[in-house]
């Protein structure tokens, strides 16, 4: 049992777990008794970097008189556990790893009850403990966390490079791809937006399949624009987004597409193709026009962008019911000489920089269980290096969002 893709709900689901006899400490679980004594984190944080290197499950709560086969309930005080855990994540290893904490209350005592944490293999590993500035890093083995030798240190960092490699070559080559021909903008300048995203770790090529399950294909998948039209943050911006899109076609053997726009050479274009392993690439444009002389990038249609595109891409992992993480990039091209549309306004005195170069890149990863809470912080990840550019001095996405 790959016990990353099995994640406890309820107290029940634990139960039935001990008694069949399946929890069973290896490389991808770690079950605790209790947590440590108040100011003792290291212990969480090893827990947590060594679970990163191939992503797995920390339960709290469990205990047995073999502590690697848990058996027995051991209920803990939930109050305040999961956002010490969460804490220790981000205050307590470099780079920090994102979690998802999961809180159980025990049928008995709603005060009590047991933690879920779950840890998503990171393509970041290896991840340092710096508690007490002893800078170790650490992974599993078979029968338990253990410090990792030099040898695989940097083994690791290899990895990390390569990946780091991959998804930048991805993203460029869907830039480099984009479907769209080429339109003038009445409105002024065009600014095209390539988001891609995958699964992490690989789900295999039926992750779609298992999300359409008995469905018909071809309506699940013009059904991802009313998933997205779920969690557009903007709805009356009234440009062509993924919500817009509803013809649905097969391109080969593992790509469906989902288009907006009537003609290859319309300006307002929308395009997003979902591979048979839950892998997403969109393009959309032009989420720019022109205002009193100034080229202005549309903060409100980017983020609207990229908001749906995340929703579609956590509503496809969710329906397949994979536990992992989604790892997201986008790349804005046309965007020389333009500053942010929320300088425009009338009560608005401001002399902003133009953007010096024509593109910009950005990637960010996020557990696929935690986006219904994270989307909006993940979505800011991707642009605010952006925003902080080339618009109004404290601009908040999703400030004003519905």
């Amino acid at each position: 049992m790959r016990l990353v893709t099995w994640v406890p709900e309820t107290e029940a689901d634990i139960q039935k777990a001990l008694e069949n006899r399946l929890l069973e400490e290896g490389a991808a679980f770690e079950a605790k008794r209790e947590l440590p004594q108040p100011g003792n984190n290291a212990s969480i944080a090893e827990a947590i970097c060594a679970l990163s290197v191939n992503g797995g499950l920390l339960l709290y709560g469990i205990t047995g008189d073999d502590a690697s086969r848990p058996d027995q309930l051991s209920p803990i005080g939930l109050e305040g556990a999961a956002e010490r855990v969460d804490l220790v994540a981000q205050t307590a290893i470099a780079e920090p790893i994102v979690v998802e904490t999961i809180s159980i209350p025990s049928a008995e005592d709603a005060s009590l009850g047991y933690l879920a944490v779950v840890v998503p293999a990171s393509d970041r590993s290896p991840h340092m403990v710096t508690l007490g500035g002893k800078n170790v890093y650490w992974g599993r083995g078979a029968t338990g966390k253990r410090r990792l030798n030099e040898r695989e240190v940097a083994e690791l960092y290899a990895r990390r490079e390569v990946s780091e490699r991959d998804q930048r070559e991805t993203l460029i080559d869907a830039s480099a791809a984009c479907p769209f021909a080429d339109a003038a903008n009445p409105e002024g300048p065009v600014v095209t937006l390539t988001a891609v995203s995958r699964l992490l770790p690989y789900p295999g090529a039926r992750t779609v399949a298992r999300a359409v399950g008995n469905a018909d294909e071809e309506e699940f998948v013009r059904a991802l624009s009313v998933a997205a039209q779920t969690v557009d943050p903007y709805p009356d911006q009234g440009d062509r987004a993924i919500s817009d899109a509803f013809r649905a076609s097969r391109h080969g053997p593992d790509t469906w597409v989902l288009n907006g726009g009537s003609e290859p050479d319309d300006l307002h274009q929308v395009r997003l193709e979902a591979k048979a392993d839950g892998a997403l690439r969109l393009w959309q444009r032009p989420l720019a026009h022109e205002h009193r002389g100034r080229a202005l990038l549309l903060e409100r249609s980017v983020i609207r962008a990229i908001c749906q595109f995340v929703g579609v891409a956590a509503h496809i992992s969710v329906a397949a019911g994979f536990g992992g993480s989604l790892e997201v990039g986008v790349h804005l091209a046309g965007l020389r000489g333009l500053v942010g549309a929320s300088i425009s306004g009338p009560s608005v005195i401001a002399r902003p920089t133009p953007y010096t170069l024509d593109s910009y890149e950005r990637f960010a990863t996020r557990p696929v269980r935690a986006l219904h809470q994270e989307r909006n912080e993940m979505v800011s990840e991707l642009v605010a290096p952006l925003f902080s550019v080339v618009s109004l001095r404290g601009y908040q996405p999703f400030e004003d969002a519905r």
